[in-house]
């Protein structure tokens, strides 16, 4: 079987393409972020870490630095640590794409108010 030099690239792209896609969907990165949440009802810091574990992507949750308990109805602020592989319905996505998302989708769990990323990187 012979292979023209065009279809040797063409091969030769499509697999490295494959690979580079794989390597996406492997490499995992980490998030520091400053979570203000209101505890209402039953629901508490662990519920709202529950959910944010929940999101597609997302491996680990750590806390950094803990909230002081408050009341129920007041703010609650902690500093978090997320680990994500940034995928959407599926699909390896870039840091721009995912990091926007994350933020979107965190802000509308319940209780949230505000969620502040101040440092990306690979881990």
């Amino acid at each position: 079987m012979k292979i023209n030099k065009s279809e040797l690239k063409q091969i030769i792209k499509e697999e490295l393409t494959s690979i580079l896609k794989e390597a996406d969907v492997t490499q995992v990165y980490e998030v520091v972020a400053d979570l203000t949440y209101t505890r209402e009802g039953d629901r508490d810091q662990a519920d709202i870490l529950t959910e944010i574990r929940a999101i597609e992507g997302v491996t680990i949750v750590t806390i950094l630095i803990p909230a002081q308990g408050g009341r129920k109805g007041e703010s609650e602020a902690v500093r978090i640590k997320i680990k994500f592989r940034p995928l959407i319905a599926g699909v390896s996505v870039g840091l721009q794409t995912y990091i926007p998302a994350l933020k979107r989708t965190v802000a509308r769990v319940g209780g949230v108010r505000s969620f502040d990323i101040s440092l990306a990187s690979k881990y």
